[in-house]
């Protein structure tokens, strides 16, 4: 699965809301995190698709969304999928 991580700075998220809405950006797994917990400045996005809908999301995102480097983007996608790990190995014990 390709993925890309978009961050902001400040709370003007009208764009950004309006870019969410979009029907194509819209089928995809979208998080929003604050970027402090990763080490980040700002309100991080993880878009998560084909290849094709990652395509799409770095060529029509606003100007106010910023894309991570590589290697960031690479060690907070890994926490964020090791979070998302331990939350369904958790709700597993808690409903298993």
């Amino acid at each position: 699965m390709a993925f890309v991580i978009l961050k902001i700075n400040g709370n003007d998220e009208t764009a950004v809301n309006e870019f969410l809405q979009d029907d194509r950006v819209s089928r995809m797994t979208v998080l929003k995190r604050d970027g402090s917990i990763y080490g980040v400045d700002g309100t991080i996005f993880l878009f998560e698709g084909n290849d094709e809908a990652v395509k799409y999301v770095k060529s029509k995102k606003p100007e106010i969304m910023k894309e991570l480097d590589p290697k960031e983007s690479e060690k907070i996608y890994s926490k964020i999928k090791e979070e998302n790990d331990n939350a369904e190995q958790g709700m597993g014990f808690v409903f298993g």
